[in-house]
């Protein structure tokens, strides 16, 4: 039987379970590992040598289909960032889909198909998978819940310890986007240009950064919370002082416009495909330069630097100095 929307026996491990997972699952995420329909993949780590790096979040997200992108892009994505931001190529790849019941089976259709395509498009392979169904009314639609494993790259030593004072922070573009987008659609709001999410994987960029040489200290991609909050969790486990200047940061004039009508600061807004450096003294601009190559960092920019003391600073456009927090709720409901 054929049905057009997902059902509670989708999830019961029996013939539509089966048909299921062959029909949608199967025909895109493929491979050597999936195909043994075994209860775990049995692998041989790539270089028994090299250091891993192993990570795990879950997605949701409010609509799912979004300008710019979807939660199959947004789980790849924002998994394949979270390794990257340790200097890890992407690898292996666990995923469990939690779909609602009465989900449309053509817009599953479509998830599966986005999260095949950037996983792909990333140099990653899912070796296993899950699927479970939840009642009509609490699932969300569908929920997205991944682990990763990758490949720490060219050996690079990257974390919080490595930060010193006069490194340079470079963000690789315009930030508060992907919230933006999200606002927009949830409160029909048309804008001019029209509003893209910055959902992406970042592998590509950090890879080029590496390969060009520049001395990496620390990353992290600023996402639930934005760049605000990353500076501020930066600076309090690395015990750093940060300078930021606010006119150096990048950010779309659809995107202040947003944050104007609903009082919004966007340096406190989601993003889902940048990425923030602290590199070496004097490779700021050398690493702006090589992210400029690249369409997802075209507005790559030195915005700061590391220095003695505590807390994060933001030079203000008028001349003055604030003090950036931790902001304690929502500024709205949670998108990612």
């Amino acid at each position: 039987m054929e049905f057009d929307s997902v059902v509670l026996a989708h999830g019961e491990g029996g013939l539509a379970t089966k048909r299921l997972i062959e029909k949608i699952f199967s025909p895109m995420l493929a491979n050597e590992f999936l195909d043994k329909n075994e209860d775990a993949a049995v692998f041989n780590v790539r270089s028994l040598k090299g250091r891993m790096a192993f990570t795990t979040d879950s997605f949701i997200v409010e609509p799912i289909f979004f300008p710019g992108g979807d939660i199959g892009k947004l789980a790849v994505s924002g998994t394949v960032n979270d390794l990257a931001a340790m200097g890890a190529q992407p690898g292996f790849f666990a995923a469990s889909f939690i779909i609602e019941e009465g989900f449309p089976i053509s817009d599953l259709s479509r998830v599966v198909k986005s999260f095949a395509e950037n996983l792909k498009n990333a140099g990653a392979m899912m070796i296993a998978a899950d699927t479970k169904v939840a009642p009509e009314g609490h699932g969300g639609e569908i929920f997205i819940s991944v682990a990763a494993i990758g490949e720490i790259y060219r050996q690079q030593n990257i974390s919080l310890d490595k930060i010193e004072v006069g490194d340079e922070v470079v963000i690789s573009g315009d930030i508060a986007r992907h919230f933006a987008a999200i606002l927009a659609v949830r409160e029909k709001i048309d804008t001019e240009p029209p509003l893209q999410s910055d959902c992406a994987p970042l592998w590509n960029i950090v890879k080029a950064a590496i390969d060009g040489g520049v001395e990496i200290h620390s990353m992290r991609d600023p996402t639930r919370g934005g760049l605000a909050t990353t500076l501020v969790e930066i600076s309090e486990k690395a015990k750093i002082g940060i300078e930021i200047d606010e006119e150096k940061i990048p950010i779309k004039p659809q995107v202040i416009s947003l944050c104007d009508i609903y009082g919004f600061d966007p340096l406190y807004l989601a993003n889902e495909g940048k990425m923030t450096f602290f590199v070496r003294r004097g490779d700021g601009e050398k690493l702006a330069g090589i992210l400029k190559n690249f369409e997802v960092s075209r507005d790559a920019a030195v915005i700061g630097r590391v220095v003695d003391g505590d807390g994060v600073i933001l030079n203000t456009r008028t001349g003055g100095r604030r003090k950036l927090i931790m902001l304690e709720g929502a500024q709205l409901p949670r998108i990612c």
